[in-house]
């Protein structure tokens, strides 16, 4: 899509009743249910992964009638059940021309790893239906295992992001990407009998057709082969003067003097940080490509689970505005410090600060 098609379907200036740059402490059902319609640009998140950690915050009352935190139910249906509920707000919230980027992660039947809040292992904090257990394959410490039986036998990958995608498909989501995230620093793995996991799904939707994209803000170079250098022509030009120029392209490709399609595999290493402590922080070179080309300059990026804030301290990097929910009020005082710490590249209209909502 064309910067002028992109003009022509969004209008990317928010609400001017709804407050922005903020972390609100809150669960991200509820949040999401105080935005008005049609008013985010650009949402991008990473929500807790089943059966995985325990984040603390006040266990949510579901559309369902159960009662726990994401991310800690007995099956991985439940799990699924609560998170799409989530996303159908989101779809609520977000413009016709907007996108939604949600990276998700997998495990195997049988070797969970929920723990305290702080990502730990103890096993202590396990929730009505869940019971103490050893965690032998993924880390040989105290964990919790769920007491429904899977519908997967046991040391089987639950296939939760391909399940999730399915039914958010199955909700009128529109499924433009299954990126792959690889992590050339992935963790070493105890397991001696399959490979370590090394990768994880960044997926892309959208609600419309027609949305914002700008795929030449995030282009990387060509690759230095033939035709590398050659000025950028197009096919329109008539088969036989595609034929002229074949030899000095690749593959009778056309080469855009700007770069090329960064394709949907990306390797980007993780990496912690001893300052801004968090169990699952978003490494910021992850969410470069996500808001340069799926929100508008000034538009308004939400991150409905923002953790140590990373999601908004690029946004305001990049000269984007954000809103972001935290259920754990620890983790939500640490967002705001980084954001007060982090300022646009160049300043934004009515930019007065970062809004601390409790």
């Amino acid at each position: 899509m064309s910067m002028n098609d992109n003009e022509e379907i969004t209008g990317h200036r928010a609400s001017p009743a709804m407050e922005l740059d903020r972390i609100e402490t809150t669960d991200a059902l509820t949040g999401l249910r105080r935005l008005p319609a049609e008013s985010i640009d650009c949402m991008i998140t990473s929500p807790p992964y089943w059966a995985q950690r325990n984040y603390g915050g006040t266990p949510l009352t579901w559309p369902d009638g159960r009662t726990g935190s994401l991310g800690l139910e007995p099956e991985f249906d439940q799990y699924l059940d609560h998170l799409v509920s989530i996303f159908d707000e989101a779809h609520r919230v977000l413009k016709p021309s907007g996108t939604l980027w949600v990276n998700l992660g997998d495990c195997y039947a049988g070797s969970w790893s929920i723990g305290p809040a702080h990502g730990g292992h103890a096993g202590r904090h396990a929730q009505p239906g869940m019971v103490p257990g050893w965690n032998h394959h993924a880390n040989p410490r105290r964990s919790v295992m769920p007491l429904a039986k899977l519908p997967v036998p046991n040391k089987c990958l639950c296939l939760v992001p391909e399940r999730f995608a399915l039914r958010m498909v199955a909700r009128s989501w529109t499924l433009r990407n299954r990126i792959v995230w690889h992590k050339p620093n992935f963790l070493p793995a105890r397991v001696k009998d399959r490979f370590a996991c090394s990768w994880e799904y960044l997926f892309l939707f959208t609600k419309s057709e027609r949305y914002w994209f700008d795929l030449d803000a995030v282009r990387v170079p060509h690759a230095s082969i033939r035709g590398a250098t050659t000025p950028w022509r197009t096919f329109r030009e008539g088969p036989r003067r595609a034929r002229a120029v074949a030899d000095t392209t690749v593959g009778r490709r056309e080469l855009n003097p700007k770069g090329k399609n960064p394709g949907d595999c990306w390797v980007i290493p993780t990496h912690g940080s001893r300052r801004y402590a968090h169990p699952a922080a978003f490494p910021e070179a992850l969410l470069e490509r996500p808001i340069k080309s799926g929100c508008p300059p000034g538009g308004v990026v939400l991150d409905p689970f923002m953790g140590s804030g990373t999601t908004a301290v690029v946004a305001r990097r990049l000269g984007r505005r954000f809103i972001g929910f935290e259920a754990n009020a620890e983790f939500a005082a640490l967002a705001r410090r980084r954001i007060a710490e982090t300022r646009p590249v160049q300043p934004l209209e009515g930019d007065r600060g970062v809004a601390a909502a409790a």
